[in-house]
């Protein structure tokens, strides 16, 4: 164990720990840069994955593979999804909120009332 720091050599000892914080936060930013995880490889989910993304069951999504509207890739046996394609058909699959009943009300609405009633 080190020495004990006395109280007019802390200031010393904060500025060196700063300095080796800093170089610390430097020397992980630089790995962090030369290691990032190949895009290709952590695009590609399995079918447990896809049902967590989508929240459907597991035999909806392979019901949907089968007929072929959702995107999917077959290497061998497994399914693999790529998480960007699925997150697009999912957005591309929105429906448009149901009308209000005032409106179907309105729709069905053909003549003008009479603005003047006796």
């Amino acid at each position: 164990m080190k020495e004990q720091i006395k109280f007019e050599e802390l200031p010393q000892a904060v500025g060196h720990l700063i300095n080796l914080v800093e170089e610390l936060g430097n020397n992980i930013a630089k790995l962090k840069a030369e290691h990032k995880p190949q895009k290709a490889e952590s695009d590609f989910i399995g079918i447990d994955e896809a049902v967590v993304l989508l929240h459907l069951a597991k035999s909806t999504i392979y019901t949907l593979t089968r007929q072929g509207r959702i995107p999917h890739y077959r290497p061998g046996k497994h399914l693999q999804f790529r998480r960007s394609e699925l997150l697009k058909w999912l957005e591309d699959s929105r429906c448009s909120a149901p009308e209000s009943p005032a409106d179907v009300i309105n729709r069905g609405v053909t003549h003008r009332p009479k603005s003047s009633w006796s």
